[in-house]
């Protein structure tokens, strides 16, 4: 991807939305995201406000409140860039927290994590 737009003349990244997803230690989440966020804009990718979730406890990322408001509103942003650029959509806000959106965020963790553990047992 990185010589594309010298071999083919365009990135092949150009245009499309990212956002950024990081479990690991404090240091090394932020400089993963910080490297990501400068190659893929280099790429010609569309970075929005809010694109980046990073979780650095020893706990269960799901059983981290913070984690998965900031995860969830990480795709909720990458959606509304997505359809801000294919149809101009009004965007009034970005990141979102309230006690609704809090809840439905919580309680998709919740069922996912019940998923994995079907899964795993």
């Amino acid at each position: 991807m990185e010589n594309a737009i010298f071999t083919e003349g365009r990135s092949k990244a150009e245009g499309k939305v990212t956002g950024f997803v990081v479990i690991g230690n404090d240091t090394g989440a932020i400089a993963v995201i910080q490297n990501l966020m400068a190659v893929l804009n280099s790429f010609g990718t569309i970075i929005p406000p809010w694109a980046l979730a990073y979780h650095t406890l020893e706990s269960h990322p799901i059983e981290n409140d913070k984690f998965l408001l900031d995860l969830a509103n990480v795709v909720r942003c990458v959606i509304l860039m997505v359809r801000l650029v294919k149809e101009g959509i009004k965007i009034d806000y970005w990141y979102r927290a309230d006690e609704e959106y809090k809840n439905l965020v919580k309680s998709l963790a919740g069922k996912v994590l019940a998923e994995i553990q079907k899964t795993i047992l």
